[in-house]
């Protein structure tokens, strides 16, 4: 059982050049995690649209929406279009 394991240990799944050029940006992000330091979204890239709180909020007010059609036309509210309308696709 345990040689199986040593085999497996010396395989790198990140092995591979699309792996390396599609997840390399994140290797010193991924260290600064590991080591425990506060990782900075702005610095990272991430627009602030895309933070959890402006998401949340985008989708709040959709779903609102979605609410206030149940009261006024007696539709049932869809989850998916409030989704929808909120993120797109």
């Amino acid at each position: 059982m345990g040689e199986g394991k040593v085999a497996e240990r010396g395989h790198d799944p990140t092995a591979g050049f699309f792996n390396k050029f599609a997840f390399g940006w994140m290797y010193k992000w991924i260290g600064a995690a590991r080591r425990g330091e506060e990782l900075n979204a702005e610095e990272m890239g991430m627009p602030p649209e895309n933070m959890a709180h402006e998401a949340y909020d985008k989708f709040a007010a959709h779903w609102a929406a979605e609410q206030k059609l149940k009261d006024q036309d007696g539709q049932k509210p869809s989850l998916v279009r409030a989704l929808r309308k909120s993120f797109g696709l």
